[in-house]
Formats: structure tokens, sequence, C-alpha cells
């Protein structure tokens, strides 16, 4: 609203008269802008004269825009976003002709990715100014990954070894978003050689969350191959002189395996360097493997008694004859 003090025209005659003939009058409203107020003043003898004058109302209000509040959501199960609608926020401004564009940001409505991303809104006045304001769309990613290993595996030991090289096909974990690693954290490679008995592999997936999953499995290698043991040829020896029998050395078989703790042990005939009789002898040696599994060896100790018994007789005896024997 202004106010100015209306001009009024003179003239040498009386009868003058003073009109405004373009802008509002005093005490009006005036746009944004400028407007030009021109009053004329006619004389009585019909001639005229005008002057003008602007008035100028500067729009010096910046607009005003306010966005919704920040907004958090979970991502949709097996993605990794969400379709998050809000209500777009629009500026007002004194003045009419204010647009209001989005400058960062999805539209509503649109996949927001797991993770923060910053909305921002800009309204723009007639007279150029703006104001901008800026909130947060949060999509968290609370799913676990997934893995999935193979089924147990079961071989027999490889011939001749205590063990055998396994292949198997290395699980993956997956996610509903990208950037999940998967580590073996127990067990040997696939293409290793694993020892006889039960061994568990695990694998473990971790998602770019950081949150984790494993799985795992076994590997049983099967020790099915039986000890082995060789003895000595059979033995034959003379009796010792004067007595019935023979001391007879020999050298111990030891069993072997496939697999360590093999322990072998004398379960027939008398150790190496003792007394055996005249006579045949068996000596049998076992070993017992370590899977249980026993194979044995026997040999014979012959002790041949060649000597020849001995006699000696009373000495001669001479006897006189008398006659009345006869």
């Amino acid at each position: 609203m202004v106010t100015y003090t209306a001009p009024v025209g003179t003239d040498n005659c009386p009868g003058a008269t003073t009109t405004r003939t373009a802008g509002p009058a005093s005490g009006s409203t005036f746009p944004v802008g400028v407007t030009t107020v021109t009053h004329q003043v006619t004389a009585a003898n019909g001639q005229t004269a005008s002057c003008s004058f602007t008035v100028t109302v500067v729009d010096n209000q910046a607009p005003t825009i306010t966005c919704p509040a920040n907004i958090s959501v979970n991502a949709t199960a097996g993605t990794c976003g969400a379709v998050v609608t809000y209500t777009a926020p629009v500026g007002t401004d004194n003045c009419p002709g204010a647009t209001t564009t989005r400058t960062a940001g999805l539209a509503s409505g649109s996949t927001f990715p797991v993770g923060v991303t910053t909305v921002t809104h800009q309204v723009t006045a007639a007279n150029g100014q703006t104001a901008s304001c800026s909130f947060t769309v949060t999509v968290v990613d609370n799913q676990a990954p997934t893995i999935t290993c193979p089924a147990n595996i079961s071989v027999n030991a490889t011939a001749g070894t205590c063990g055998a090289v396994v292949t198997y096909t290395a699980p993956v974990g997956t996610d509903n978003c990208p950037g999940a690693t998967t580590t073996r954290t127990a067990g040997p490679a696939s293409g290793s050689t694993f020892p006889v008995g039960v061994t568990t592999v695990t694998h473990q997936v971790t998602a770019s969350n950081g949150q984790t999953a494993s799985c795992s499995f076994t590997v049983t290698v099967v020790d099915n191959q039986a000890p082995t043991i060789t003895c000595p040829a059979n033995i034959s020896v003379n009796a010792t002189a004067g007595t019935c029998g023979a001391v007879v050395t020999y050298t111990a078989p030891v069993g072997t395996d496939n697999c360590p703790g093999a322990t072998t042990t004398r379960t027939a005939g008398p150790a190496s360097g003792s007394t055996f009789p005249v006579g045949v002898t068996t000596v049998t040696h076992q070993v017992t493997a370590a899977n249980g599994q026993t194979a044995s060896c026997s040999f014979t100790v012959t002790v041949v008694d060649n000597q020849a018994p001995t006699i000696t007789c009373p000495a001669k005896h001479q006897c006189k004859c008398h006659s009345r024997h006869l």
C-alpha cells in the first residue's frame, strides 16, 4: 500500500481542474514492479498539462519450501532396494509464478537403493530468489546372505596311502545386494589330499551389510586297506650237543600299513634267542592296523635231534665152579 500527495495543477485563471489519468490512487495497493502514476490539469481555456511519477514495489522476500521428514524402510525381500513414495514439497512465495523442481535424489515412487539417498527440492520465485530443502531416504538391508554346501562325501583311501585326493564344488554364497564374498573357514580346499577319517569343511559368506551365513559338509576317507606282514623263512637246526633243544635267533617281522599306528605282536612260539625244543615249533606274528584290521604270518623252527644215544655195560665177571655143583 502506497500513499502519496496527489498533485494539483494551477492556472492563471480560475477554474482549472486536476484529474489522475493513469495509475492507482494514493492509499491503493500497488503491485510488485514499477507503476506510473499520471495527473493532468485542464485549464478553463481547455489547455492541459500533465506530470507523472513512478511507484516501484520491490519484492525482496525469498520463497519458502518445507520437505517431508526423513524416511527409513527395509529393503524389499530378495532385492537391494525398496520402492519409496513421498509427498513432493511445493514451494510458496508472496508473489505468483514460483516454480518447484527436484534437484537431487529420486522421484516419489522410484526404487531407492540400499543406503542413504538425499532428496532435494528447490523453489524459484518470480523475482529469481530461491530456497531449497532436503530429506533423506534410508533403505536398510536387513537380509542375511545364504549359502548351500554340497552333500557329505565318502571315499576310500588311495592304495598305499593314508588319504585320498578329494574334489568338490566350492559353494558360493548369494545376497540380495552385490558385494558378498565367500571364504573357506575350515578344512582343506577342493583337490587337496584329505586324511583318513572325517574332515569338516566350512564356507562362510559375508554380505556387504556385514551379515554372515555359513554351511559345512564332511569328507570321510575310509581306510579299507589291511596291513601286511612277512615272516622269515622256515628255520632248521640241529640240537645243541648234549641238550634236547637249541637256541635259535631270527629277525622278528614288523608289519606295515598304509596309515601310521600299526603294532606287531608275537602271538605264538618263543621269542628270538629262546631255546627251542627238539621238533617243529610254529612261530606266529600279527600286525594290527590303526583301523583295527589285522594280518599275520608264521614260520617253523625245526630242531633236529641228530645225536645217538649212549649206553655203558658193566665189566666182565668170572665164576669158579665146584664139584658139588655138578
